[in-house]
């Protein structure tokens, strides 16, 4: 267990004050309160690259390769109608993109057209992982690899490409000699949380980030650690395995 007094303050309120200033006072209202008083839950997921995985296709055909700039700006689009969490998530995927990780994917439709992202990240990253996540994350060992930012166009949602993609840039890993991917999703989105088991991913971990008056406090506890395997109910699509 570790404490973060959120390191980025100072930045933390620019950003906050631009929102402000550009109408979105309901997004920061909801972010002073949750820093000020709550828990929230994340799962970790491994993949052990050498095990056997039979991820199906995709619903339409889709290709894998480094995302190009312009990939990034075509499906990552900020507008207007977007809800408050939408709107959180691009935001994050937003300064993932300015920490200057260069190990993006992106999957795309036989017309070209970029469907999908996600971030690979290696141990050479560790330095920007923990200043962008602010400690958020254990650093990455030198066989392993991170999963992060994933974001699936809505037009190309339900089609089976968040698995069938994040199984093949987790087969990146293996380029760069890692044996083991790691990932962290919130454990009530069962949506993403049945695409990482789809694509091989097994939970390994729990996660807890407790927010008291702005004070953070983070928790990592092993699922093999606990008795019976789990701190909190695993959702029912892990409950076979993977």
């Amino acid at each position: 267990m570790f404490r973060s007094d959120s390191p980025g303050v100072l930045e933390d309120i620019r950003i906050g004050l631009s929102f402000l200033q550009q109408g979105y006072a309901r997004l920061v209202i909801d972010e002073v309160r949750r820093r000020f008083h709550s828990e929230d839950t994340y799962i970790g997921l491994r993949r052990d690259l050498a095990a056997p995985c039979q991820t199906g296709p995709a619903r339409i055909s889709v290709w894998i390769r480094p995302a190009r700039p312009h990939d990034i700006a075509q499906i990552h689009v900020r507008n207007r109608g977007m809800t408050a969490d939408a709107l959180k998530d691009h935001l994050r995927r937003h300064y993932l993109v300015q920490t200057g990780i260069p190990t993006c994917y992106v999957a795309l439709t036989n017309n070209g057209i970029p469907c999908y992202l996600q971030w690979l990240i290696g141990p050479d990253e560790n330095g920007k992982v923990q200043k962008y996540f602010k400690g958020g994350f254990p650093p990455l060992g030198p066989d392993e690899m991170l999963l992060e930012g994933a974001f699936t166009a809505p037009a190309y949602r339900g089609l089976g490409i968040t698995a069938y993609s994040m199984a093949k840039v987790a087969e990146k890993a293996q380029e760069f000699g890692a044996r083991r991917v790691i990932t962290y999703i919130n454990h009530g989105d069962l949506s993403t949380l049945n695409s990482c088991k789809e694509a091989g991913f097994i939970p390994f971990t729990i996660r807890t980030a407790k927010w008291r008056r702005f004070t953070r406090t983070l928790n990592f506890i092993p699922l093999s650690s606990v008795p019976g395997g789990n701190i909190v109910p695993l959702p029912r699509i892990f409950k076979s395995g993977p």
